[in-house]
């Protein structure tokens, strides 16, 4: 089973995104900023990363450059509020395989990471 590491400040957010992504059959693992994950990618060695970008103690544009400075070969999905070519074209830049908008599109997001690890076994309907 592929383990998926989401980080987001957001606590609500964090659930709702491991019931849809433990509903469609992965494993996952939650932190709260870009630091918190940056110690789990260590302990948990996570398939795959959805990280939001606005967050405090370290920012998901610098957990994507920490990634990259660390050479970590983790496929990395960018969800954010921000709608803006630059940021998108930044995230792109510093390692992201996919950046998508919020509020995000449950369908879109498994598809992407499908694209990536597999279909997973669904385990609830």
């Amino acid at each position: 089973m592929a383990r998926i590491l989401i980080v987001d400040d957001s606590g609500f957010q964090r659930k709702r995104m491991c019931r849809v992504l433990n509903r469609a059959g992965y494993d996952t693992q939650e932190a709260s900023d870009g630091q918190k994950a940056l110690e789990a990618i260590e302990e948990c060695v996570p398939d795959f990363i959805v990280t939001d970008l606005n967050m405090p103690n370290m920012t998901g544009m610098e957990l994507l450059a920490k990634a990259q400075e660390r050479d970590v070969d983790i496929p990395i999905i960018v969800l954010t509020s921000d709608v803006q070519d630059t940021t998108r074209e930044e995230c792109i830049e510093r390692g992201a395989a996919e950046v998508m908008n919020k509020p995000y599109n449950e369908d879109r997001l498994l598809l992407a990471i499908e694209t990536y690890l597999g279909p997973q076994e669904d385990v609830a309907p």
